[in-house]
């Protein structure tokens, strides 16, 4: 498995929380057109949380 299908597995995880769904984020994902959509920025905390660039996890500052 990629490194970027063991993020996206992770995250996709992390939305669906043991069964205890988050299901406002997960709604408005699905009505974000793209990522720098208005409802796209509710995932973007999960987003920066799981992605890494070359110096480590990235943040929201």
């Amino acid at each position: 498995m990629s490194h970027i299908s063991k993020t996206v597995a992770k995250i996709i995880h992390q939305l669906y929380n043991d069964g205890d769904l988050d299901k406002g984020t997960l709604a408005k994902l699905r009505t974000a057109n793209s990522l720098l959509s208005r409802d796209a920025t509710a995932i973007w905390p999960l987003l920066f949380e799981n992605i890494e660039d070359k110096h480590g996890p990235l943040s929201i500052k």
